[in-house]
């Protein structure tokens, strides 16, 4: 009877977490129990840190992180301007500015690639020359994962091996860097410094 009712009383605790009646808290909640995400409310949620974004917007952004379980699950959402989360990522390889650039990187090229006038044509002009260019380097078994036209530049993330290991390749053409192969969505994380969001 005991553990019956602690069980009662977690449940209850969970659920007095949703504190629907701050915005951001519901904002999120919105999110996450949409049909396309979750489909249903989280079990626990809270607002873990709020910044000042320079957001692509071109004006400062209140942006927050809020940290939420779902399935007994944890995850770090962000909301402000805009609603997202990444799943299935290490979150304790990343702080919360690296997710804050992230989040900026991925908004970014989510926005630029859906929008009414993005060429896809243009798409990946010069990836034959960028791979020639790291083969020359030393580079083997290289694969491109994302590619986007942004700003007049494309943007790649390539998979390849160096010296026997697999690695992440990612940049424009003339500006590329490597990452260990497990690194945190570098992609985004390369998109989201070069904006700088945290630099006005």
């Amino acid at each position: 009877m005991g553990l019956f009712n602690r069980s009662k009383k977690n449940k209850a605790d969970k659920n007095h977490q949703l504190d629907l009646s701050n915005p951001i808290i519901k904002k999120m909640v919105d999110w996450i129990e949409h049909p396309m995400e979750f489909g249903k409310k989280p079990d626990s949620i809270e607002i873990v840190d709020q910044r000042s974004l320079f957001w692509p917007s071109r004006k400062n952004e209140d942006c927050y992180l809020l940290k939420y379980t779902v399935d007994d699950k944890e995850y770090i959402g962000f909301t402000g301007p805009i609603s997202w989360s990444f799943f299935y990522i290490d979150l304790s390889k990343v702080s919360y500015e690296d997710l804050y650039i992230r989040y900026t990187g991925w908004y970014i090229a989510f926005y630029t690639t859906n929008a009414d006038n993005y060429d896809k044509s243009l798409e990946g002009s010069n990836e034959k020359a960028v791979i020639e260019s790291l083969q020359r380097s030393g580079l083997s078994e290289i694969k491109t994962l994302q590619k986007a036209l942004m700003g007049g530049d494309n943007y790649y993330e390539f998979s390849a091996e160096k010296g026997g290991q697999k690695i992440k390749m990612v940049g424009i053409e003339n500006d590329m860097y490597e990452y260990p192969f497990d690194a945190v969505l570098p992609y985004f994380e390369y998109i989201g410094l070069s904006w700088g969001p945290f630099n006005p």
